[in-house]
């Protein structure tokens, strides 16, 4: 049976039609046949022909909210289904970790899980595994482990030249799994360092154990 004999066998009868909404994803606007698309879509044009179709119609250009607004006739951030941007998403995680800055950036959130110390000469970070870094085994994860690496050696450059460190090279070992929850000591050695380049070898410790290792080789690039 046709869309529209369903719509005139309600019509002809006095009983109240049933009401079919269809939200599809990702469905641009000309995409259906009625609204000028190249595609054939045969049954939604009869649809469309024998009902009613829409010309001005607003959604929330994403699928949850979209689907939210429509099941309870409320604005989505009524719902608790409106954090999809990617302001409002950076904005929650700041709040729950209390960060105040919206221009965190991956390895900045990384890094505020380390503290900044002093050991004789040396710059040391000290910081907790947390489940945000590991992977599906549960230790820390290879991308994790590289940026804390690379962070810590362009922090240790930027205490000897003001300017953008710009990692060039980096060689990194990983040479034992820690777990989650274990605490790690971060401890970067300046071995040369110029007007444009700075190399630093970055030593990770468990303990007394050394777990990764990584040669940094970064440009300097003055302000």
């Amino acid at each position: 049976m046709s869309a529209q004999e369903v719509i005139m066998t309600d019509s002809d009868t006095g009983r109240r039609p049933d009401v079919l909404i269809i939200l599809a994803d990702d469905l641009g606007y000309s995409d259906v046949g009625c609204y000028g698309s190249e595609i054939d879509t045969p049954n939604l044009d009869a649809l469309a022909t024998a009902g009613v179709r829409m010309s001005q119609f607003y959604n929330t250009a994403r699928c949850s909210p979209s689907r939210a607004s429509l099941l309870t006739g409320l604005h989505p951030h009524q719902t608790g289904i409106g954090v999809l941007t990617r302001n409002d998403v950076l904005k929650a995680l700041q709040f729950t970790a209390k960060q105040p800055q919206m221009s965190e950036t991956f390895p900045n959130l990384i890094m505020s899980h380390f503290r900044e110390e002093r050991k004789a000469e040396d710059l040391v970070y000290l910081g907790d595994v947390t489940p945000q870094m590991t992977n599906h085994l549960g230790t820390i994860a290879s991308g994790i482990m590289t940026t804390v690496m690379v962070e810590a050696a362009c922090n240790l450059l930027r205490q000897h030249r003001r300017g953008d460190m710009v990692p060039e090279n980096v060689t990194v070992y990983f040479l034992k799994p820690v777990q989650m929850e274990s605490q790690i000591e971060v401890l970067p050695r300046l071995l040369d360092i110029s007007r444009r380049f700075g190399k630093v070898e970055v030593s990770v410790y468990h303990g007394e154990q050394l777990v990764g290792q990584a040669m940094v080789t970064a440009q300097i690039i003055e302000r």
